[in-house]
């Protein structure tokens, strides 16, 4: 009960706060494996909050915010602030945080106004202590594959299926069906093409071996230094993301 926590105008004890304020701190973030994002790191980490994810592209994996659930029609999103400015939190890296408050209910959130209708996000940053100067280095490196796909067919297979259901289904109406049969001298050409031209003419490309490479790899180099004086205090922190795709680039010579 004698722990600071942040809210909208200062620091107070813990015990002294009446409105609905969870927090957790950098160093429980950093714990948070193979996400790149503060918002991706908060997911399962403050009581309340929600986080959705509609992309899974790389360097794209900002999910939507909201606290204690949809509050407004228009904009839902909560305020977000860094040491007291209102910035987009996905721009500070994770090792840069010291804290996160989340301001839920409308006693702690009145300090802001309309702003704070859907709640309010406080980000602190880190700070320099007092001391020698302190270097921190970390490195994560995350390998990524694809998840399981049901079985396919191949383009002979799939037609083969293809002309069993419309063999079921010719009896009723030939003049409807009749379209969608191959013959069997056009099935085969898909598994044995006689030149290149009946090969581009009759493809048979295995999709997920083009689209998706075997794995691909993510990393995320970090290193600050801190420290200070009576009089002086610093920190400073330099990042390296790089971002691996999992997806097969392909060279359209455009």
């Amino acid at each position: 009960m004698q722990d600071v926590i942040v809210v909208g105008y200062g620091k107070q004890k813990k015990e002294s706060v009446v409105g609905a304020i969870s927090q957790t701190t950098g160093e429980q973030l950093e714990k948070t494996g193979g996400v790149s994002n503060i918002g991706a790191a908060l997911t399962g980490n403050i009581p309340g909050l929600i986080t959705l994810s509609g992309t899974g592209a790389p360097g794209d994996e900002n999910p939507i915010l909201y606290v204690r659930g949809q509050g407004t029609w228009n904009y839902s999103n909560p305020l977000i602030l860094v040491d007291g400015i209102e910035r987009n939190m996905n721009d500070i890296d994770i090792n840069s945080v010291q804290s996160v408050s989340v301001l839920k209910d409308a006693s702690a959130t009145a300090v802001y106004g309309v702003k704070g209708a859907n709640g309010v996000i406080i980000i602190t940053t880190k700070r320099g202590q007092e001391g020698k100067a302190s270097i921190k280095i970390s490195s994560n490196a995350t390998m990524k594959i694809p998840s399981k796909i049901p079985g396919r067919l191949d383009s002979y297979d799939a037609l083969k299926v293809r002309n069993m259901a419309v063999e079921r289904e010719v009896g009723i109406d030939p003049s409807i069906w009749g379209p969608y049969y191959t013959p069997l001298a056009e099935l085969n050409k898909y598994r044995n093409p006689a030149n290149a031209a009946e090969a581009a003419r009759y493809p048979n490309v295995d999709w997920q071996d083009a689209s998706f490479k075997k794995y691909a790899m993510s990393y995320d180099n970090n290193i600050s230094i801190s420290g200070g004086t009576p009089l002086v205090r610093y920190f400073t922190s330099m990042d390296y993301l790089h971002e691996g795709d999992i997806m097969n680039v392909q060279d359209n010579g455009k």
